[in-house]
């Protein structure tokens, strides 16, 4: 399963840090992702109707704070914006907040939207905070420190974490990032279960079916309690 954001250098040292315990034990987080409105309406037009933006982004960022934090879902309330890509012929949310209750009372309130306007100088923007008992953290995951001005292309913030492309001394283009990381990964994965080795060995090591299923019964609360204007439990679904 692609949850990429696992896969961000920023991002494993924020798990790393909050599952040694050095901010104390997480008591909330707030978490945002943003999309351009070029993804829902040039990039997927042919299918953002049949999606939303928690379903397209909000799940990664679910499943971030689930594997920081090592804690499940288990209750969701949510409401949901329209108007903007309905003008456009699209007929899906604008916009989508989640407030979401973890085990252990732990809740993280999670705002997606794909309708950023399309100057904006990155096609993300997105951040993380977590505050817990003995300390807090905060990652702003688009401003990480390179920012270019031109004539031709205006402002823009380039995320070298996410894709790199270089040509190496020997001539050749090497791709890294987290959005190519994950491949790889898998990539591995299959070889070493080719050479002999047992999934059982791999679990944990990689976001799996099961992650995938968390991520998407949560999406599928956050739909509901939408559409019902209620709170839904994880085992409703």
């Amino acid at each position: 399963v692609d949850f990429h954001k696992r896969y961000d250098a920023y991002n494993q040292d924020v798990m790393l840090k909050v599952r040694r315990g050095q901010i104390g034990t997480p008591y909330h987080a707030y978490s945002y992702m943003e999309d351009k409105i070029t993804v829902p309406l040039h990039m997927l037009r042919n299918w953002a109707d049949h999606s939303s933006p928690f379903w397209f982004i909000g799940v990664h960022k679910l499943d971030l704070v689930r594997w920081i934090t090592g804690l499940n879902p288990v209750q969701v309330i949510a409401h949901g914006h329209k108007g903007k890509l309905q003008a456009e012929g699209i007929d899906t949310f604008d916009s989508v907040s989640a407030w979401i209750s973890f085990e252990s009372g732990f809740t993280c309130t999670i705002d997606v939207n794909w309708i950023v306007p399309a100057g904006f100088e990155a096609l993300v923007n997105q951040g993380l905070r977590i505050v817990g008992s003995d300390g807090m953290v905060e990652l702003d995951g688009q401003e990480r420190g390179l920012r270019y001005s031109t004539s031709k292309d205006g402002t823009t913030t380039p995320n070298l974490g996410a894709f790199s492309d270089q040509e190496t001394l020997l001539g050749y283009h090497a791709v890294s990032g987290y959005y190519v990381d994950p491949i790889k990964d898998f990539l591995l994965n299959v070889y070493y279960l080719k050479q002999g080795g047992s999934l059982d060995q791999l679990t944990g090591r990689y976001p799996s079916g099961m992650d995938g299923l968390w991520a998407t019964q949560t999406a599928e609360a956050v739909q509901k309690s939408i559409i019902e204007d209620r709170s839904v439990a994880l085992n409703e679904i």
